[in-house]
């Protein structure tokens, strides 16, 4: 199977950017983050929690292959991203838990992450729900 990060802009996985940098803590609403990626999801509708403030987000899935499929992008978006992020995996949901552990905040990294999996899910959604596998 093709991975689906092949379905996503380059741009979006682009090796130019410097993440060391990135690790400042972000400032402003984050109803509109400052990441430019190149198709922004329509909402971004991440919970905020506190000590440490991190971003949550559950992904629900209707089949194993789609939650399969999203799983392994996530992984490798990660690897190349070089920040991770906690993955808790229940029945069909997908749990995601991100923050910079060496700022305990939201940075950067975390809201690129968090957009990314938006993305991700949605492209998921659409590749295996639109088309005959």
């Amino acid at each position: 199977m093709k991975s689906l990060l092949t379905f996503i802009d380059r741009e979006t996985l682009s090796e130019s950017h410097d993440y060391e940098l990135n690790l400042k803590p972000v400032i402003g609403n984050l109803e509109n983050p400052s990441i430019d990626l190149p198709i922004a999801p329509k909402k971004f509708d991440w919970t905020v929690l506190e000590n440490p403030e991190r971003l949550v987000k559950s992904f629900k899935f209707k089949h194993s292959k789609i939650l399969k499929a999203f799983l392994n992008e996530i992984i490798d978006y990660q690897e190349k991203l070089g920040h991770h992020a906690e993955i808790k995996l229940e029945d069909k949901i997908i749990t995601i838990e991100t923050y910079t552990h060496t700022v305990e905040e939201i940075t950067e990294l975390d809201l690129e992450l968090a957009k990314f999996a938006d993305l991700l899910y949605q492209d998921v959604q659409y590749y295996f729900l639109t088309k005959r596998h």
